[in-house]
Order: structure tokens, then C-alpha cells, then sequence
């Protein structure tokens, strides 16, 4: 099969349309960026919509990038692995990654590798630089994929290029429903990484935001829910939008909140947090 691998209109929205309609949401990015396109109010232009999201890059004067909404809410689970260097390949091998066959892989424009599994298990967190390697564990914003291309807008190293899909690798191989999830031993080793930060040398479970995430991950009984909801929102609101985080705050009170609060006061409790800078 030949894949769409220029940054045309024309196959950013055969992509696109071929993702949304595999029920993966999907960003512009402005033209040879990484960063999404916004409306006035700062939200991501964000598409579920095969229609819309092909309107919306055809009246566009360049093509724009393309990216893939991770996880943005428990009923969509698309995670990432970004591959950032050579070092991290005995950890790949560890953990089983290297051997993946039914996961969608992307090199990206730095020679880089991405790759996306459907995580159907409970949420995880977003971990940079984990294990203190060059690779990073991504459950919720966004990845660039093909025809995306960086070469105008290369970084301070002066890399940057075409995205390119892996042969036998890509939506138009694989569909969402057969992706691989991750290994067992990758979530262990996605858990076990969330308790550190490398990049800071921090106790990521000693901090706020640290804290929030493993909130998600446990029954919320009638009394701590509105603080519980509060400080999860406010560590979803570093990722996500205010729209997103309430679909995603949605989703957990139904999952973990005993009772679950009505839709409307959880929507007030974002709305109160994304009123503070």
C-alpha cells in the first residue's frame, strides 16, 4: 500500500479522514509546527468528524500538521511511546517493545520513533524522560504523525523532517481495534517510572499533581469527592483544554466516585478551576 507521506492537502485529509473514522480524534497543527491550532477562546481545534475535519483542512492556504489525541477520555485509549535515542534500545528489548507487531509506529522528523498502543485498562500518567532515558510514555495530549513534516521549522539542534510511517505499521494496515495493548511490562515500568522524575529529581508522588493521578486509580468515597475531582482537574488542566478535562473528570467520577456526583457540579468544579491562571 502506498502511504500518504507528503504534507499535501490532500493527504493530510486522507489521513485524518481515515483516523477519524477509525473513531481516533484528531489536531491541526499550524503549518511545519508541533503546536495545535487554537480558536479565540486558546481551545485545540480538535475533530471527531471525518466531514469537518476535511472541510476544515481544505480551507486552509498550507497543509497543516496532523496529531492524534491521546487517551483524551476513558473511552478512547490511544497511548504513545517516543523513542528519542539509541540509549533507551536495551530497555526497549526489556520490556518487549522492540517486537511489537500490531502497534502503529511513526519516525519522526528528528529519526526518532513513536509508538501507539490502545491502552483499555485504567488511565496512566504522562512520564518525560522516563527511567532518566530519552523516552517518553504519553497517555494524554497529542502525537505528530505522517504527512506531518518539521523540515521549515527545524529545532535548536537543526533537526527536523518528514514523519514517516514504519512499513506494515500504520492505520492503513493495522486498524484501531487490532492494536496491541502494552506489554505487562510495560505498564509495570509505566507505573514504577510515574514514582520518580527524572528530569527533576523529584518524588513525583510527594508533590500535588503527583498525587492527583493515583487518585484515578482508587474508589473515591462520598465525602473526598469534590477535593478529590478538584486536585485531579487541576493536574489534568497542564494537558488538556478545559473541554477535555471535563469529558476526562466525566469519565472518572462515573468510574470511581461512590456515589457519582451529577454531571453538572463536576463541570462547575473545572469551571472553577481553569478560573485561576
Amino acid at each position: 500500500m502506498i502511504l500518504p507521506q507528503h504534507t499535501t492537502h490532500e493527504n493530510v485529509v486522507s489521513t485524518a479522514r481515515h483516523l477519524t473514522e477509525s473513531a481516533i480524534p484528531v489536531l491541526l497543527n499550524r503549518n511545519g509546527l508541533k503546536k495545535p491550532q487554537a480558536d479565540s477562546s486558546g481551545t485545540w481545534l480538535t475533530f471527531d468528524d471525518p466531514d469537518e475535519v476535511a472541510r476544515a483542512i481544505e480551507q486552509q492556504p498550507q497543509a497543516p500538521n496532523l496529531s492524534v489525541l491521546l487517551q483524551p477520555k476513558l473511552a478512547s485509549h490511544l497511548v504513545a511511546v517516543d523513542v528519542d535515542g539509541i540509549e533507551a534500545m536495551p530497555k526497549l528489548q526489556d520490556l518487549g517493545i522492540s517486537k511489537n507487531e500490531g502497534s502503529w509506529q511513526v519516525r519522526s522528523g528528528r529519526g526518532g520513533l513513536i509508538i501507539f498502543y490502545w491502552n483499555s485498562g485504567g488511565p496512566l500518567p504522562r512520564i518525560v524522560k522516563a527511567g532518566g532515558l530519552p523516552l517518553d510514555l504519553l497517555s494524554n495530549g497529542y502525537a505528530l504523525v505522517p504527512p506531518s513534516d518539521t523540515s521549515a521549522f527545524k529545532d535548536q539542534r537543526g533537526q527536523g523532517g518528514p514523519y514517516r510511517w514504519v512499513e506494515g505499521h500504520s492505520p492503513f494496515d493495522i486498524p484501531a481495534a487490532e492494536l496491541e495493548p502494552p506489554s505487562e511490562l510495560l505498564i509495570e515500568f509505566w507505573l514504577a517510572s510515574a514514582q520518580t522524575s527524572p528530569a527533576q529529581g523529584e518524588i513525583v508522588s510527594e508533590s500535588p499533581q503527583g498525587k492527583a493521578w493515583h487518585l484515578t486509580r482508587q474508589p473515591i468515597p462520598q465525602g473526598g469527592r469534590n477535593d478529590s475531582l478538584t486536585r485531579i482537574a487541576g493536574w489534568l488542566r497542564h494537558y488538556h483544554p478545559e473541554p477535555i478535562v471535563t469529558a476526562l473528570l466525566i469519565a472518572v467520577n462515573a468510574a470511581q466516585c461512590s456515589p457519582p456526583l451529577e454531571n453538572e457540579e463536576v463541570e462547575r468544579i473545572v469551571s472553577s478551576v481553569f478560573r485561576y491562571p
